[in-house]
């Protein structure tokens, strides 16, 4: 089990590196291989949604659902994924996800 927990660990210290250093490739691939040990890291979901939000809507969208799934009062993925759905335009899905953020403040 510690082997396992350094190995996402030592992964997402990496894919955090990687996307300060701008390698978004690198970061997106770091993130996916420590949600293939352990897909229930609601920070690690929000984290590669905030990654995939310019490139894959949809999955980001998923991802920032998952981590609000697992996290229920996660207002950053909550506030993150109203954004997301308003710059789609889909304002309904936006305003719903701001109020759920601002009942939680």
């Amino acid at each position: 089990m510690k082997s396992k927990n350094k190995n996402i660990t030592d992964l997402n210290i990496k894919a955090f590196k990687a996307f300060d250093r701008g390698d978004i490739s690198l970061s997106i691939n770091l993130f996916r291989q420590s949600l293939s040990i352990d897909e229930s890291q609601p920070e690690i979901l929000y984290s590669l949604a905030f990654v995939l939000a310019q490139s894959d809507k949809a999955e980001a969208i998923y991802l920032y659902q998952k981590a609000i799934f697992l996290k229920y009062d996660y207002v950053d993925a909550m506030y993150n994924l109203a954004l997301l759905f308003h710059n789609l335009k889909k304002f309904e899905e936006s305003l719903e996800m701001f109020n759920q953020a601002l009942s939680l403040e």
